[in-house]
């Protein structure tokens, strides 16, 4: 993720993993200035559920995207 955001010039990324129900955590990487944000999807929550969970997290991907360039 550090690669992808360097070489695109993203102030931010974001990882998802399978990992249950847990809060995002963000992580800054120093002198790089990248934030690296790791979502947590429950795969054994109800299916309806686990999409509305992910367009959450889609419309907050989305809504970051705008701006997340580094000068």
């Amino acid at each position: 993720m550090l690669a992808c955001c360097v070489a695109y010039r993203l102030s931010r990324g974001h990882l998802v993993y399978a990992l249950g129900a847990r809060p995002p955590t963000r992580h800054v990487v120093r002198n790089a200035g990248v934030e690296i944000v790791c979502h947590a999807l429950d795969l054994a929550a109800d299916p309806s559920a686990l999409l509305a969970h992910v367009r959450v997290l889609a419309d907050e991907v989305t809504r970051e995207s705008s701006g997340s360039e580094v000068d």
